[in-house]
């Protein structure tokens, strides 16, 4: 868990998983692609940080090259290339466009790698990215009832999940964690905000 991004770290606890069962029976790569995950996190022990890449290719090659040995139970990605670009050019121009090819053909090789080698009966796969915009900006704020501007992509692959499945309510980001914790075995902590997102739980 991440309790912090920007600017100097608050002296807070956020649980992780290793609070909740026996952490040798947890097997973790940390691949993150923004530095921002590094600043600060869980409390009292910080896990070792995990090596930044810096292009959703470089994570994609990452994991298909650790992915034969490691096979792990539960898979979370966070794809951020198409919202630097949104940022960076706009949306929906042709950067941003490129972005989400790259996104798409990393996929391809993430899933790929997981088919060739053991499948998806014994891994859930959980992908998400950042929410678009308008311009170069959210304006969350300014044009709240914008949907583009406060919706996010949240696709599960697990065993059980029928193809092409719609979940027809809000999930929110929130929901990742206890959802994450189900796969695992785990029970989610009281008084948190999320729920666990049934439909993929089969």
């Amino acid at each position: 868990a991440v309790s912090w991004i920007y600017g100097p770290p608050v002296p807070n606890k956020v649980p992780k998983a290793e609070d909740y069962t026996d952490p040798e029976q947890l097997k973790v790569m940390l691949k993150r692609e923004e530095e921002a995950l590094s600043r600060h996190m869980t409390a009292p022990a910080t896990p070792p940080p995990g090596d930044l890449m810096t292009t959703d290719e470089m994570l994609a090659r990452a994991f298909v090259k650790a992915w034969p040995v490691q096979k792990w139970p539960l898979t979370f990605i966070h794809f951020r290339e198409a919202d630097e670009a949104g940022h960076r050019k706009g949306w929906m121009g042709p950067e941003y466009i490129a972005a989400v090819k790259s996104i798409d053909a990393s996929l391809a090789a993430i899933v790929a790698a997981i088919d060739q080698n053991g499948g998806f009966e014994k891994t859930a796969l959980i992908l998400s990215a950042d929410h678009g915009g308008s311009g170069r900006g959210h304006y969350r704020w300014t044009e709240p009832d914008r949907k583009e501007n406060v919706t996010i992509p949240w696709i599960c692959v697990a065993p059980g999940v029928p193809a092409g499945l719609t979940i027809d309510r809000i999930v929110r980001t929130y929901d990742t964690a206890p959802t994450a914790l189900a796969f695992l075995g785990i029970g989610a902590p009281e008084g948190i905000d999320g729920r666990a997102v049934d439909e993929v739980l089969r």
